[in-house]
């Protein structure tokens, strides 16, 4: 009969298969550090920022669409 050892409570000195959701471990005192962010390439321009529109869009209703015509 298999077990199900998700569901069964780890004993001490075992370590749980799930990574921890708080940022300190008890268990592991010295965690490994965390990656290094990827550097841009120096000749990679990054993207131009969004810029909004010059002119602000209308305040007014739209117009209703056009009645579909049966022929």
């Amino acid at each position: 009969m298999s077990r199900d050892l998700k569901k069964e409570p780890w004993r001490p000195g075992e370590r749980p298969d799930e990574t921890p959701t708080h940022p300190y471990d008890p268990m592991d005192p010295d965690p490994s550090p965390a990656p290094n962010p990827v550097p841009i390439p120096p000749d990679e321009e990054p993207a131009p920022p969004v810029r909004e529109p010059t002119t602000p869009m209308p305040m007014t209703d739209p117009e209703p669409p056009e009645p579909t015509r049966l022929s």
